[in-house]
Parts: C-alpha cells; structure tokens; sequence
C-alpha cells in the first residue's frame, strides 16, 4: 500500500517508530508489537516497543502514540498506565502532537509516565518549525595604529599607507604587508581579544626589513588596536530535525540538526542587541562567536573574515522554539 493510502495514525506510528530508532540506535525498536500481559494473561499491542539489553539486564520501553485533534486527556493516560503495568514494561511514554491536558501531565509524572510531542521538519502532516534560540557574540577588531623605531639612521616609504608596507624577514624573504600581518596575528588568536585597547603588540617574530628603494633597513613595528564587541540574541531556524520534545522539561532530545545559513549581517538587522548577557532570564544552550577583522580595503571596515564557533557545555538539554506548520497541502 502506497504510504499516502494508509491510515493517518498509521503514518503518525511510523513518523514515531523512525524518530526512536534513531534516538536509540542500540535498541530493538518495534512496531505493533503484541506482548502478553502478566497480571490480564492475554497479548497486549502496543504501538511501539524499544527493547535494550545492559548487563545481565534486558529492559523493556512502551510508546503509546495519540494523533488527536487536541490535548489527549486524563483517561488515556489511565488507561496507558494500566498496559505498562500489564506488560512489566521498564518504563512508558506517550506521544501526541496536540499535547496533553495538565490533568494529564499530573496523572502522568506521579505514574512515572513520559510525554513528548514530535519536533521533525520532515514532509508530512506533523511538520513543524523549529529554530535554534542562540546568542551570538562579535568580537571585532575594529581599529589599529601603527608605530616604527630603529635604532640609526632608519626610513619607511611615504608613498603609500604604512598598512601596505611589506615587512621582510632578515634574508629578505617578504613576510606580507602590515595590514595582512595584523588580520593574520588576529585570526591566529595571537593578538588579545578582551574589548579595549592594546598597546606595544609585535605582529612578527625575530628582525624585521622594510625595502626602502633598493635599500633593506632593520626595523622595529609595533601595533596597538582597539577590539570592540556586540552581542545579540535570535534564533537560527533548523532545516533538518527529528526528535521528541518533552511537554515537562520543554527540552528535545534528537540525534542531529542542520541550520540554515547565517550571516553577521543577518545577525546585526534582525537580532536583538542585548548589552549585557548575564542579565537575560532565560540563557541559550548555545553561543555563536564571531571573530571579525578589518576590511583593509578601499571601501572601508566591513566583515571580509569571519570564523563562527558554536559553544554549548559538555552535557546539555536543548531548548528549541517550534511551531506547527499543519497538514501539508
């Protein structure tokens, strides 16, 4: 039978048996699966079964899947608790894309019941939007000067802007201009990133030549630079996601997502600036940084290299907004 020609809850039991297989690549996962009961003596279907093995211990999930048109109620979760005690199972879950009424949610934490919504951007009739909420932190190198000593007699051109002066090592080797040297030393992490002023920064190692004519005269460069930085709170939305959101914790738990593309400049025009971080109520998982240089071209500063890097601690629950999009047409 073609997938669009079956049943509705048959789809919504598939969607649900392909999520915990991948949530649990470890487990046996099962569909429709008819389990004798130990207290009634007959088989019982359950929607879906996950069976694990650990140690000498071999346990045993029930799924139960409710594709209601609102919040599933009290009486079905009753209900579920009485399969999962029929069966022994080690632990019950229940899944509803409408969610559940807070006598549910009650009856169900005091019964040790999980319950989750499905969160997957997949085409179907349970497709939703998702976003990842995120801070994003530019740490911009905004400005530099640029100081030359030598001790005797000494030159530098003055035909061009000191940032375009190549420096030479001492066998004459070019090493690059100023200004490529200082974006260098700054993506390297090599220079300081805290916001403010930094003085007397070397940018090379070892004796430095500038080429004056056909003459090479040793030189001494320094640099100071002024790093400035933003932050901004948004949300990146999330092309590809599969996974469970628990209706308790407000947390999805999910093997893999992918984001859409982002850039600073989408950053700066849509997200919120915020001016201090610590202060927000509710602090994202995740935390976007931005390493921005100079533009030493004509046309000014601007974002020409940009090095992102997603923070988030070692264990972590992630909170995505989402939105149900209904039935696809």
């Amino acid at each position: 039978m073609a997938e669009s020609k079956k049943p509705k809850w048959k789809r919504f039991e598939k969607l649900i048996t392909t999520i915990q297989k991948a949530l649990s690549p470890g487990a046996v996962v099962t569909p429709n699966e008819k389990i004798v009961g130990q207290l009634t003596g007959i088989a019982r279907e359950v929607d879906i079964s996950a069976r694990h093995k650990t140690g000498q211990f071999n346990l045993l999930i029930v799924i139960d899947c409710k594709d209601y048109a609102e919040p599933v109620d009290v009486k079905d979760v009753e209900e579920f608790i009485g399969l999962v005690q029929d069966v022994a199972a080690n632990k019950g879950a229940m899944v509803a894309p409408m969610g559940f009424s807070t006598a549910a949610k009650t009856r169900a934490r005091k019964a040790g019941i999980d319950l989750f919504r499905p969160v997957d951007t997949g085409e179907h009739e349970w497709r939703v939007y998702a976003a990842l909420p995120m801070l994003c932190v530019f740490t911009e190198l905004t400005k530099f000067s640029v100081r030359f000593s030598w001790t005797g007699r000494g030159a530098i051109p003055t035909d061009i802007h000191p940032r375009d002066i190549v420096l030479y090592a001492e066998d004459r080797t070019p090493l690059g201009t100023i200004g490529e040297l200082v974006q260098k030393q700054w993506r390297n992490k090599r220079l300081p990133a805290e916001v403010g002023v930094h003085e007397n920064l070397s940018i090379v190692d070892g004796a430095t030549k500038i080429r004056v004519g056909d003459e090479f005269n040793e030189i001494r460069v320094h640099v100071s630079i002024r790093v400035e930085s933003k932050t901004y709170l948004g949300s990146i939305p999330l092309t590809e996601l599969s996974g469970l959101r628990d209706e308790v914790t407000g947390t999805v738990s999910a093997r893999h997502f992918l984001t859409e593309l982002v850039t600073p400049k989408d950053i700066e025009e849509k997200w919120q600036p915020i001016s201090d971080p610590d202060q927000l109520v509710v602090k994202p998982a995740f935390r976007l940084r931005a390493m921005i240089t100079l533009d030493l071209g004509d046309v000014g500063p601007g974002h020409q290299s940009v090095a992102f890097r997603v923070e988030a601690p070692e264990a972590f629950n992630v909170e995505i907004d989402t939105q149900s999009s209904g039935p696809l047409l």
